[in-house]
């Protein structure tokens, strides 16, 4: 379950998705990658398109909207780790207790520091070149 398509961390987010897929050698059919737009209250109906689809795993690319795929879950009696695989971008407290889920942590802290830090150093140096910076995030298995 995508966020909105024009947004760079639903882009990368997806292309992280589909390289895996390539390199597990496994397909992405048609309607296996619905697109939410990162609120509340969408993800429900694209959880529920893509059980229908028979998938037994879901992706889903923001904190908002694993919430509802969860709640889905809990609505319809499935449970995650039994009945399918949750794997969630985790910023939200209300995720953290949730038995099962596999969430990719990104370093929040740390993120938010080098980018005012490379902010402030592009008010000083307004012509030096712009600097790319790649930070990992984790996985922790369901």
């Amino acid at each position: 379950i995508a966020g909105i398509p024009h947004i760079s961390s639903t882009t990368e987010r997806l292309q992280g998705y589909r390289d895996a897929m390539k390199n597990l050698g496994l397909p992405v059919p048609d309607g296996f990658i619905q697109f939410g737009n990162s609120m509340e209250n969408i993800a429900h109906t694209c959880t529920a398109k893509l059980l229908e689809f028979g998938c037994t795993a879901l992706v889903v690319s923001n904190g908002v909207m694993s919430i509802d795929a969860l709640h889905y879950c809990t609505k319809n009696d499935l449970t995650v780790g039994k009945d399918l695989d949750l794997v969630c971008f985790n910023e939200y407290p209300a995720m953290m207790n949730a038995k099962n889920v596999g969430y990719i942590y990104q370093p929040v802290d740390e993120l938010g520091n080098t980018a005012g830090n490379q902010i402030l150093y592009r008010i000083k140096n307004a012509k030096a070149p712009v600097k790319e910076f790649v930070l990992m995030g984790t996985f922790t298995g369901g």
